[in-house]
């Protein structure tokens, strides 16, 4: 293969620690010059995402609409589940839907961050794609998504009362900045380990199936709740999905003091260690993968 200037790509590149800590402490400038490119595949995936549809572009704020009033409906109206201290249901089913919209971007950025590499090959190949990018664009793709569905859910549930407005809200940028941190660097992970070793495509829905049990999407880590769960309370708090989860419930579920989450900044500034500390993992495993990688693809 011929060689081109500038790349990284076509022959395997040295994995000591002095070549990974470069890899990783350059890896902003490289994504940084080579934003076009990124622009270029966002928009390819992001119309990817609605072509042939008939709401076309409106299709990622219709969803969360839906699921906004399904929710309100099922756990308000039908069931009348309730929080702890609630005098209604509609606490409840914001927990819910908060949750869930968080816990499927994180699904889905390490189900495509994870046969991205593979996906992208012939870019890799043939014009030497920066590393990075090819599990960043369904990453960043996904929180953008994810940020759109906020606003509705901000909105629509403001205005009909069932999600109080709060200044909490206004801090929707920067949670969705932690959010990206948080499953890029899972994403650089899987997209590595899976284009080593196939099999990580088959264990990894399995995985994220427990990761969802084990983490309070659709449950609460309270005693109240859950009878016995005090010794295993140590362990979920800790969890960074967890943390994930509970900030994201402190921006948009602030006006409901009933729905239980930690204070705002708090919340937050628990999950900034994670966010970080998963990107940078992240990218030294793609960088220690990287012979492993070249040989597969």
């Amino acid at each position: 293969m011929a060689s081109t200037p500038d790349s990284t790509w076509i022959h395997p590149s040295a994995t000591g620690l002095g070549s990974v800590l470069r890899q990783v402490t350059g890896a902003p400038f490289r994504i940084w010059h080579a934003r076009d490119l990124l622009m270029t595949g966002l928009a390819r995936d992001l119309r990817g995402r609605v072509a042939g549809t008939v709401l076309g572009p409106l299709w990622p704020f219709a969803q969360p609409a839906m699921l906004l009033v399904v929710y309100g409906f099922l756990f308000t109206t039908l069931l009348s589940m309730k929080l702890p201290g609630a005098t209604d249901g509609a606490g409840w089913s914001a927990y819910l839907l908060v949750g869930t919209l968080a816990w499927s971007s994180v699904a889905e950025c390490a189900t495509r961050g994870a046969s991205s590499l593979l996906e992208g090959r012939e870019l890799v190949r043939k014009l030497a794609y920066p590393i990075e990018l090819l599990p960043l664009v369904p990453s960043l793709s996904s929180t953008l998504l994810l940020g759109g569905g906020a606003l509705v859910v901000i909105l629509l549930g403001g205005f009909s009362g069932y999600l109080p407005w709060d200044p909490a809200a206004l801090a929707l940028p920067f949670i969705l900045i932690l959010h990206l941190g948080l499953v890029l660097g899972i994403a650089w992970s899987v997209a590595g380990l899976n284009a080593g070793l196939r099999d990580v495509g088959q264990v990894l829905p399995l995985l994220l199936t427990a990761m969802m049990l084990a983490t309070p999407v659709f449950w609460v880590a309270s005693p109240e709740v859950i009878a016995g769960i005090e010794p295993w309370l140590p362990w979920i708090e800790a969890s960074p999905f967890t943390c994930l989860l509970d900030a994201w419930r402190a921006v948009l579920c602030a006006g409901r003091p009933e729905v239980p989450c930690p204070p705002l900044g708090q919340a937050l500034a628990t999950l900034v260690p994670y966010s970080l500390g998963a990107l940078v993992l992240g990218r030294i495993a793609l960088a220690r993968l990287e012979p492993l990688i070249l040989d597969e693809i």
